[in-house]
């Protein structure tokens, strides 16, 4: 297997392509390293916001884990299946005229009696759609992945991050496995972001140089990332003896290209119950999604906003707890669903549309190009129907993505 291609530019013909796999992929059910198993089938909350050109204009991270749909001027790419449920990725231009059309496509992984969903983790950078694939699975968890990239058009695609490199930073960071700190994985700028409840390292996909948070930040003991916004790194400090996540969100400036390193500094305070302990946390509070001046995020019943600013705590709206992913925050606002029907919040005006139309609650939400809501029924399966909002009022866009 050759090496990944880490120049500026990812040439084309110097990245090993990637050819299709016979049984071989990653499972979008499952979390990248099989610690976080299946985000999708598992009722932990679940965000999702829309990626248009990696970060939809916003310097801030994303939970790739979550990352489904994808965005950029012209078109919508996304996780879905053929006619003959062969996973793929697909594209559809924003204004979703014309059928989908398939960018590239695989198999997936099976074994005695079990199959698992092959891709995952798409994300916009240096002008190609890049996604995580498994290369290998077995049904007790051992897994070997990659970090692929494909162009837009399907033409061309490559490794960029190969299971070797990732066996390599395992070694630089002194652990034995890398798999732990695939539980969460961030995407910002040029930046991927590993974490664990306990610590993370930031990889820079220019270069391939990977830092732990402790030389990246210069902190000292256990620190839990949860985003990145204009150039701050947001994160708690775990109370590793008593198991329990600090209440304190802290942030700290950092400046790789410039080596400005700036103070730590208290932001806010999330309130927790004395019965919820740091896997607790990451279920019902995680993660946060930075936009504009506020980081969103939800417990078991409430969806809020915290000031990056003053550390003000903002109650927006309740929901049910009807979907794995409790809502999808997108350009203007975010959707929930909420007495069995669809709900948009205007993050602006707090102004709140009821769709009465979009009848039934689909197993996922996310969100799309101008403010549209893909709904995926089937938690198993990546097939989608699309809402998209219109001059005169709503549409119903059916894709003839299901059965």
């Amino acid at each position: 297997m050759q090496e990944p291609n880490f120049n500026g530019q990812m040439g084309y013909g110097a990245a090993a392509p990637v050819q299709k796999k016979s049984k071989k992929g990653l499972i979008i059910g499952l979390s990248f390293g099989g610690v976080l198993l299946a985000v999708i089938l598992a009722a932990g909350l679940i965000f999702v916001f829309g990626l248009k050109g990696g970060s939809k204009g916003n310097d801030g991270s994303i939970n790739l884990g979550y990352s489904t749909v994808v965005y950029d001027d012209q078109y919508t790419y996304f996780l879905s299946e053929t006619e003959t449920w062969a996973p793929c990725i697909k594209r559809v231009s924003n204004d979703l005229s014309g059928q989908p059309e398939i960018l590239y496509e695989t198999e997936k992984i099976e074994g005695d009696g079990w199959s698992k969903y092959p891709l995952g983790a798409l994300f916009l950078w240096n002008d190609k759609i890049c996604f995580l694939e498994f290369t290998n699975a077995t049904e007790q968890g051992d897994e070997e992945y990659e970090i692929h990239w494909l162009s837009k058009d399907g033409k061309e695609n490559g490794t960029l991050v190969s299971y070797e490199d990732f066996i390599g930073y395992a070694r630089s960071l002194y652990r034995d496995d890398f798999q732990p700190l695939m539980e969460e994985v961030y995407f910002f700028g040029d930046y991927l972001i590993f974490s664990d409840r306990y610590s993370f390292c930031q990889l820079n996909l220019n270069t391939g140089g990977m830092f732990e948070y402790d030389t990246l930040l210069s902190i000292q003991g256990p620190a839990c990332f949860v985003a990145y916004n204009d150039g701050y790194y947001y994160y708690f400090v775990p109370d590793t003896e008593n198991n329990r996540m600090g209440e304190t969100l802290y942030r700290m400036y950092r400046d790789i290209e410039e080596g400005v390193l700036g103070e730590a500094e208290e932001i806010g305070k999330v309130p927790l119950r004395d019965d919820e302990d740091v896997l607790d946390f990451r279920e019902k509070y995680y993660p946060f999604i930075p936009k504009g001046d506020y980081l969103y995020y939800a417990d078991s019943e409430n969806i809020y906003r915290l000031s990056i600013n003053d550390g003000e705590i903002e109650k927006l709206t309740s929901y049910d707890d009807s979907t794995y992913n409790r809502f999808a925050l997108c350009e203007n606002g975010l959707y929930y669903y909420k007495d069995m029907t669809l709900h948009f919040l205007n993050t602006e005006t707090l102004e709140e549309t009821i769709f009465d139309e979009v009848e039934g609650i689909p197993n996922l939400i996310y969100a799309g190009a101008d403010d549209a809501c893909w709904m995926q029924d089937d938690a198993t399966s990546h097939r989608y129907n699309c809402f998209r909002p219109d001059k005169q009022g709503e549409s119903f866009i059916y894709f003839g993505e299901s059965d």
